[in-house]
């Protein structure tokens, strides 16, 4: 079973908000009255077992880690039939509203590849990956959802609220987060929250909230820039949500922060000077593991392409043994974590094919770390990218080899 292939702590950006009469009455440019519907953009990391805590995967306005190269040409196609040509025109104009700000081009294909695939539907959300990210989803399938209920209120299509939504979800696919993320900036009313997120049509778990909502960092990358309630990545909550009974107000606009953050991530006629490591893995496919007698161990032969920018930093691969239980499974004399490691100093600029198409790469767990009668273990393979400069871990990719999967020789 190979459900955590491709990127296993991939951030999905998915919007869940409150569906609205899509039946068109009108067009208007003007702000829909209050009361309105609104969707909520949550940010939701998979969590897998066996991983240990990723000290990189979320920061509030951007995450470095997953900005494309400054000055990248984002190649963009609608999939489907979903939405008219009136609509779709009203996405390409909102959406390319950024490339006022950020060195960055969005050209809208017909056909061909594309880093971005828009998906026009009336259901699921709004959702985006999160910058690169989008490279690690299959090239014929979707990485950004736009429900287009989101665009009307009450049966009326209102362009802000299209403009807004489209720009929230590019704003994710260039990199940028949530802005309710930053430490004490809202005082939370959590019993209010968690009654009305519990009810339909979100039926947000406590967990889900405790997550989604209420989560905060102290290690924020905020690139030098302090909270914004105006930005176009901070949604609306209505007053009864806080404490000091204030509503957060939704935003419609990209906002003069928002352009400054957007300037120094992808700075005009300049280099980017908040540079990070930015190493991304591809096409991770099934990870093969050898049951070898001739050499007295298990030989583990990972299939990835990895992908480096930005500046230099470590990639660590692990291979460990797992019981029936999902537990780690100890040498032989309980001193160490039966299992390989690699790890190498990679600059950027530089593209490696593991084991695609010439086996070139291996990694190996002698019998002698391990009790060699045991049934029905895992062995869970894992990439990662340390940046020692700022401390950060940050998970690229994993895999897990079942047992039954393991082949002799």
């Amino acid at each position: 079973m190979k459900q955590l292939k491709l990127l296993a702590m991939a951030i999905t950006i998915i919007a869940i908000g409150f569906s609205a009469n899509a039946q068109v009455k009108k067009e208007t440019k003007k702000k829909p009255k209050s009361p309105f519907r609104v969707g909520f953009c949550s940010t939701l990391m998979p969590a897998f077992k066996g991983l240990e805590k990723d000290t990189g995967n979320t920061r509030a306005l951007a995450d470095n880690y997953k900005l494309w190269d400054n000055g990248k040409v984002l190649y963009v196609k609608f999939l489907g039939n979903g939405g008219s040509q009136k609509i779709r025109e009203k996405v390409k104009k909102a959406a390319k509203e950024w490339e006022k700000y950020a060195n960055i081009t969005f050209n809208f294909i017909e056909s061909g590849d594309a880093h971005i695939r828009v998906l026009l539907t009336n259901v699921g959300g709004c959702n985006s990956k999160l910058g690169t990210d989008a490279l690690t989803v299959d090239p014929n399938e979707k990485t950004m959802n736009i429900d287009t209920n989101f665009f009307y209120n009450y049966g009326q299509l209102f362009d802000i609220l299209l403009s807004s939504t489209i720009q929230h979800e590019f704003g994710h696919a260039i990199g940028l987060l949530h802005e309710h993320y930053y430490k004490n900036k809202v005082p939370w009313n959590k019993e209010v929250v968690y009654k009305e997120a519990a009810q339909s049509p979100n039926n947000w778990s406590k967990a889900t909230v405790d997550y989604q909502i209420f989560s905060q960092f102290d290690g924020i990358y905020t690139n030098g820039f302090q909270y914004d309630k105006l930005s176009i990545m901070h949604y609306g909550f209505p007053a009864r949500w806080t404490l000091n009974n204030i509503e957060i107000k939704p935003n419609y606009v990209i906002s003069e922060k928002d352009k400054e953050t957007v300037g120094l991530l992808y700075p005009k006629n300049a280099p980017r000077t908040n540079e990070f490591p930015r190493f991304s893995v591809t096409n991770l496919t099934p990870t093969k593991v050898i049951n070898s007698s001739q050499r007295n161990g298990l030989i583990i032969c990972p299939s990835f392409k990895l992908t480096t920018a930005g500046r230099v930093a470590k990639l660590i691969l692990t291979a460990r043994l797992y019981d029936s239980n999902g537990n780690v499974v100890l040498s032989t004399d309980n001193q160490k974590v039966v299992g390989a490691a690699k790890i190498f100093n990679l600059p950027p600029g530089k593209q490696f094919d593991i084991n695609k198409g010439v086996q070139d790469f291996e990694m190996f767990i002698p019998y002698s770390e391990f009790d060699k009668s045991m049934k029905n273990y895992k062995i869970l393979f894992q990439i990662k990218m340390f940046d020692d400069i700022n401390n950060i871990t940050n998970y690229l990719g994993a895999d897990i080899v079942n047992y039954n999967q393991i082949k002799s020789n």
